[in-house]
């Protein structure tokens, strides 16, 4: 008996000693590399699908809230980017950052139905930093 609470001690030592160390992550600090070629895919399968001109409405988006929220492509329009103006288009890229790290876009009730236009925290922080650069990047057309 004496025996085994020593054994028990040290066996639960070692497995808490264990699971409290879980070493050094790679690249822990770096930000995951995007390519633009990264963020249009990302574009295109969570934003345009409402939108761009060609976006159609799935049945679910008539549901509320999302149905509450119909104007969307008057908010954002990829279909119109090359319209857009200097301002517009920093005053878009703006709120694709804002509305992208605040998680509000994709809406939560849309991507419940869709779940392919959910995004993963490294595919929200790609597009934050993409939305965030100074030089405007332009985003990818719908083909017409």
């Amino acid at each position: 008996m004496t025996r085994r609470i020593p054994f028990a001690a040290v066996t639960l030592a070692a497995i808490v000693g264990c699971a409290a160390s879980p070493g050094p992550k790679p690249n822990a600090g770096a930000p995951p590399p995007a390519t633009i070629a990264d963020v249009d895919a990302l574009l295109v399968r969570a934003c345009f699908g409402c939108h761009t001109n060609e976006a159609r409405r799935p049945w679910y988006g008539h549901l509320a809230p999302s149905s509450w929220t119909s104007a969307a492509r008057d908010d954002l329009n990829f279909s119109d980017w090359p319209l857009y103006d200097q301002d517009r288009r920093r005053e878009a890229m703006g709120a694709i950052a804002m509305t992208v790290q605040a998680r509000t876009m994709p809406p939560a009730d849309y991507t419940f139905f869709d779940h392919g236009a959910a995004l993963a925290d490294r595919e929200r922080d790609a597009l934050v930093r993409w939305a965030s650069r100074q030089d405007l990047p332009t985003p990818p057309l719908p083909a017409s």
